[in-house]
């Protein structure tokens, strides 16, 4: 290598491939121990002259942790491949380890329009290297001279090693590359759209407006912020072809993947939508990305050649699926552009299989053209020839994040932490307000230590001695119910929050064996009171078959209710399945035989799969492209979904537990199999029915983080990104899609609008916000999840304007509202699976509108039509 110290700096740039191994600290260390300090100046001039016109970037693979095994030691020989393009290198093997130390430093030419460095740690094997992990690392926005050192988690390579992979990596990152102006000018543009950004409270609280800081306060005004939004990919060339049954919309723009989205900026957002037209531009958190496909599509400008296609199929049906067809490169790599005239171009109004360009006439803006160009420049000069096609890239960036759904989670613990330091106390933990640091393996909630003043907290919506005082329950002498601290750090049942309600004559001895005898933890609790009356909606699990019934589970059941009440038990199953599991021991749920307990009925919920399915069946059914008229009547197909008798079964399921309560003055106590799921719907649906608090914004929020949050709604298994099932499961959606029949039915009952809802779907499935994170409050507080992320509560604050209703008024209705439940009166949600295909059929219809008048216009100037 040093035989380059003796070459004019042309040489050193003709053998640079001899000097790509060493670092410019080496040419010098090398150079002083030859030829003295004249020597080490001009070796440290040459290597700059190097490292400046071809750009270096250094790459120290440090250490691995906590890696799959692979052995039957449970161990495994695990080495790091480092991929730039078409170059490669590896470290060393490490034997018999899951923890592995490399500290090994490689020096690659590096160009930015690379896009992303790839890692893959692989287990050594005779018969095959096995894939540990991989890690993708974005590096358009990668700062140069300066050192990126962090632990990246290990994703899997590909779906079949999806469920098998773990452990994280340790790398620091080195660049001399400088910044490209374009990668920050697209994203400025995208922050400067008001509709695809959210806002987050502005206020800062005054310790920290006194201390000064040096981060910019408008960076943190909306989410995304500039602070943490980096780009990932783009493509300045991309038609966006939308269905909406029929008819068929285009739209040319640019597409756009960050770190948080994937973002489609249409010409018509860039140039001023005319009033001919409709903005398409949208955007799609990456958590709402549930599969995406390629392939090639005809050409849509009638000439020969074929068009790469990406399809995103979303989780929520607000987009269904959405086409972006690659115009700049064809599959043979041949640019193909839009015609300049609109000589025979027609429009189809009707599905076809021939498309063409509806819009031709007009010359397009090339949106972000010039920005990507100088990213692309260097590539169009020879230096980066084995770059993939754009289609290609994105393909498989948005499929590495479906293969690996749990990274969005691990996505919103990481990105935000220099934001949370600038937040307002509202909107993260308060740190006068925490007790003593805890052990980590017994963390005490947050919940639990916030004072009742603290009521306004956006991370705790719900605390349970604001909320219960609310409903009659406090610390006075007489109160039949209490607050109890047993489950503080967990160690009675992981599913439950820290603070339960249960009955004062019931000591905190008794729920530990009431727990020991019911599935999963879950004894009977209190979740709502009527202030009046004094009836209780409690909730609990079904009891472990053959176990039995201890005398405190039964002093439990029987403290619920007081002398002059009389208790309902409301099974959510299906009372065959709610009888199989006791069938083999010849006998049935004890809960069942109490004294004080008049009657069980069973409102024959289908179970969580059958849900699924019957989801699934709905959106194939509302995504076809095809006149659904014509293979039969849509409304027997949509019936036989099952998605509709689903959700009627809970709103009928609402009602039942409301008549009993209201009218007959019954106490209830929800009984399910293990309560986190349809429980939490029934319960949920029936409070919000008695209660007119619930039905205000602020209280809707409460009754969320109560019901599904602290008393342990699978969020993340549920999603479908745990790591373990990727199975999705509509729980929570068929919550909010029943709110919406009933606000559909009786909108004066509500403070909050449509928009309140649709935004809290997306805001469950974006991947954004920790509020719906893991599955337990216990992983909550583990994880760190409270100081780590942000709140969507904070989000809805902000704009509190935008879901309020102006003219709410709580004297419209009566306390108790009955919403209806027959098969005329419940519907699929127009808002959420129609909303966006009404703005493709306009946008369609314009098209289609201006084409024929640009027809009759070209006839009309050759005089005759």
């Amino acid at each position: 290598f040093f035989s380059c110290l003796t070459m004019d700096v042309n040489e050193v740039v003709e053998h640079v491939e001899d000097v790509e191994a060493a670092t410019s600290a080496e040419v010098v260390e090398g150079a002083v121990e030859v030829g003295g300090a004249k020597a080490a100046d001009e070796a440290f001039g040459m290597a700059q002259v190097v490292e400046e016109e071809l750009g270096i970037l250094r790459i120290t693979v440090i250490k691995a942790r906590e890696l799959r095994g692979v052995n039957r030691s449970g161990t495994s020989d695990p080495y790091a491949k480092i991929t730039i393009g078409n170059t490669e290198c590896q470290t060393n093997c490490a034997s018999q380890t899951s923890n592995p130390s490399w500290c090994q430093e490689f020096s690659l030419l590096f160009d930015r329009d690379s896009r992303f460095i790839t890692v893959d740690v692989l287990d050594r094997s005779i018969t095959g290297d096995t894939s540990l992990g991989r890690v993708m690392l974005p590096v358009l926005e990668l700062r140069p001279h300066e050192k990126h050192r962090h632990w990246y988690p290990l994703a899997a390579k590909d779906s079949k090693t999806a469920k098998g992979c773990k452990g994280e990596i340790f790398i620091e990152l080195w660049t001399n590359v400088p910044l490209l102006k374009g990668p920050r000018a697209i994203l400025r543009h995208i922050q400067g759209v008001a509709a695809l950004n959210l806002q987050l409270p502005k206020q800062v609280n005054d310790q920290e407006s006194e201390q000064g800081t040096d981060f910019d306060l408008e960076q943190i005004e909306t989410l995304p912020c500039a602070a943490t939004e980096i780009l990932e990919d783009a493509a300045a060339s991309v038609i966006l072809r939308c269905f909406a049954d029929n008819s068929v919309a285009y739209s040319h723009g640019a597409l756009v993947l960050t770190n948080y989205r994937l973002v489609f900026v249409s010409d018509a957002q860039v140039r001023g939508c005319s009033a001919t037209e409709v903005d398409l531009t949208t955007q799609v958190p990456l958590g709402n990305v549930l599969s995406v496909t390629k392939d090639l599509v005809d050409n849509i400008f009638g000439g020969p050649g074929q068009h790469p296609r990406v399809t995103v199929r979303l989780r929520t049906p607000a987009c269904n699926n959405l086409e972006f067809i690659f115009v700049e490169e064809s599959s043979e790599g041949a640019v193909q552009s839009p015609p300049k005239s609109s000589k025979d171009v027609e429009l189809p109004l009707f599905h076809d299989k021939k498309m063409s360009w509806p819009c031709a006439q007009k010359r397009t803006l090339q949106v972000f053209r010039e920005e990507l160009e100088e990213v692309e420049s260097r590539r169009k000069q020879g230096v980066e020839a084995s770059m993939r096609p754009s289609d290609m890239r994105l393909h498989q960036r948005l499929e590495w994040y479906i293969i690996n759904p749990w990274i969005i989670d691990h996505f919103a613990m990481t990105i935000h932490a220099p934001l949370l330091r600038r937040l307002p106390r509202s909107t993260r933990a308060s740190p006068e307000a925490s007790p003593e640091p805890s052990p980590p393996s017994s963390p005490i909630p947050r919940s639990a230590w916030l004072k009742p003043e603290d009521a306004v907290n956006i991370w705790a919506k719900y605390v349970p001695e604001v909320e219960m005082g609310r409903l009659g329950i406090t610390e006075a002498e007489g109160c039949e119910w209490r607050i109890s601290s047993a489950n503080m750090r967990f160690n009675v049942t992981p599913t439950y929050p820290a603070k339960v309600v249960v009955p004062a004559s019931v000591p905190d001895a008794y729920l530990q064996a009431s727990a020991q005898f019911r599935r999963h933890g879950r004894f009977p609790v209190l979740v709502w009171r009527n202030v009046d009356t004094g009836v209780v909606l409690c909730r609990c699990a079904e009891a472990l078959p053959g176990v039995k019934a201890p005398a405190q589970d039964e002093q439990l059941i029987l403290g619920l209710t007081s002398a002059k009440e009389q208790l309902v038990i409301v099974d959510c199953r299906e009372s065959m399945v709610s009888n199989m599991s006791f069938n083999f021991f010849k006998g049935k749920d004890p809960t069942f035989d109490h004294r004080n307990v008049v009657s069980v009925d069973y409102l024959e919920i289908p179970p969580v799969t059958s849900m699924a399915r019957s989801l699934e069946a709905a959106e194939d059914l509302m995504s076809s492209t095809i006149d659904n008229q014509k293979y039969g009547d849509y409304g027997a197909q949509l019936h036989a979904t099952g998605w509709l008798d689903n959700l009627r079964h809970l709103l009928n399921s609402a009602n039942f537990i409301v008549n009993l309560m209201v009218a007959r003055n019954y106490s209830v106590l929800v009984h399910c199999a293990s309560g986190w799921d349809s429980g939490a719907i029934t319960s949920a649906l029936a409070e919000l029915c008695m209660d007119p608090y619930y039905r205000t914004l602020d209280g809707f929020l409460v009754l969320v983080e109560k019901e599904f949050i602290a008393f342990g709604h699978k969020f993340q298994t549920r999603a479908g990104r745990s790591g373990k099932d990727e199975r999705r499961f509509p729980t929570f959606r068929q919550f909010i899609e029943c709110v919406a029949n009933i606000t559909l039915q009786l909108p004066d009952a509500f403070e909050f609008n449509e928009d309140f809802l649709v935004d809290l779907l997306e805001y469950y499935t974006s991947g954004w916000f920790g509020t719906f994170l893991k599955d337990t409050e216990q992983e909550r507080c583990q994880s760190g999840v409270w100081e780590k992320a942000i709140s969507c509560w904070g989000i809805f604050d902000a704009s509190r304007d935008k879901y309020v209703r102006k003219d709410f008024s709580d004297d419209i209705h009566d306390k108790v509202i009955y919403p209806a439940v027959s098969i005329r009166h419940v519907q699929l949600w127009p808002r959420l699976w129609f909303g966006w295909y009404n703005t493709v059929h306009k946008a369609a219809w314009l098209q289609n509108r201006e084409r024929h008048a640009n027809n009759k216009t070209k006839c009309l100037g050759v005089g005759h039509c």
